[in-house]
């Protein structure tokens, strides 16, 4: 037989966390997906270059001097016009690929939720095709860098582009010649201002895709103990922590109460679901907590060692970062059997 006890974090003078037991209270909510799944969020901004007015060439020589600036601004604005539509077609198959994977990957909490043995081979088989499925988002990165350095070209051309319209001399020329350099300065200066928007609207989504395959490695890692566990766990911790504090705090001592305490009399404790709940709790009220998990024996005995790292596994499995997870061992005068803590500082 197993047994899994769950108690305050904090002594009694600071009543920081809340007081848990291993089934829920009443009125209770286990907390859930949180709005998973989410869609993909990409912009649907279009980039288009502002197109110079200009009037027929003058055929002076002044006027001469501004047909290679007029090429090179054709030029970039025809590059710019490609980069946004070669940027239309990167967020298609971004959207398309991530729209695949949670159409494979939401049904593996919906089965859990609906009840599951350990292991289920379906489920196990969908988990392995989410995790394809997503990998083929991911495998987009070189196209997203590769539009990345596209769209520096272009800004570096802009900005040469803006220069030279603007220091070229039209003396000698007519009134119409400087009319025309204005014109293409102004131009110049409208499709550097698009390549830069294009730039940084490039980044917000190569971004925004990043965070969507960081959270979603991140679920995947949840919904694979769930499957493991046969339970529905809910959204990973890792959107809840902050990462490991500026200054690490003291570690607990012997006597400090636990936030729980696991007791492995055999192999079958199931102590994921209370522990999940536990530490959920814990980063909602501060974000850079700490989780030591402490071997507890009594004097003279030994072990421990391995079902405290299979603790410190299981948390990081739900998405705790290893910053804020630590694994100790001490004998404890008053403890009766070997016993697994996890504390909170």
């Amino acid at each position: 037989m197993a047994t899994l006890l769950l108690a305050a974090c904090v002594p009694a003078a600071t009543p920081l966390w809340p007081t848990l037991t291993g089934e829920p209270v009443a009125g209770e909510t286990i907390a859930g997906a949180g709005g998973w799944p989410a869609p993909l969020a990409l912009g649907n901004q279009r980039f288009q270059p502002p197109a110079p007015a200009l009037g027929p060439p003058s055929g002076s020589a002044a006027g001469n001097r501004l047909r290679p600036i007029e090429a090179d601004l054709a030029a970039l604005n025809r590059a710019i016009v490609g980069a946004d539509r070669r940027l239309q077609q990167l967020r298609g198959e971004a959207r398309a690929r991530a729209d695949a994977y949670l159409a494979v990957a939401g049904p593996i909490e919906r089965g859990l939720r609906a009840g599951a043995a350990p292991n289920d081979p379906a489920l196990e088989q969908r988990l392995r095709q989410a995790g394809f499925v997503l990998g083929r988002l991911a495998a987009l990165a070189p196209q997203w860098d590769a539009l990345v350095g596209r769209v520096t070209r272009e800004r570096a051309t802009a900005s040469s582009v803006v220069a030279t319209a603007a220091a070229v001399d039209t003396t000698g020329g007519t009134g119409a010649d400087e009319r025309r350099r204005l014109s293409l300065a102004r131009a110049a200066r409208g499709s550097a201002a698009t390549a830069n928007a294009l730039a940084a609207t490039l980044v917000e989504d190569r971004r925004a895709v990043d965070e969507f395959l960081a959270a979603e490695r991140a679920m995947l890692e949840i919904l694979a103990l769930g499957v493991a566990e046969g339970e529905a766990f809910g959204s990973s911790l890792a959107g809840l922590a902050a990462g490991a504090p500026a200054t690490a705090p003291p570690p607990p001592r012997p006597g400090d109460p636990p936030l729980v305490t696991i007791r492995f009399r055999d192999e079958s404790v199931r102590y994921h679901q209370p522990l999940y709940r536990a530490a959920r709790l814990a980063l909602e009220r501060r974000a850079d907590v700490v989780f030591t998990v402490v071997a507890v024996t009594p004097p003279g005995l030994e072990g421990g060692a391995a079902q405290a790292d299979a603790v410190a596994r299981s948390l990081a499995e739900m998405g705790v970062p290893a910053g804020q997870t630590a694994v100790i061992g001490w004998a404890d005068p008053a403890a009766t059997e070997a016993e697994i803590q996890v504390h909170v500082r």
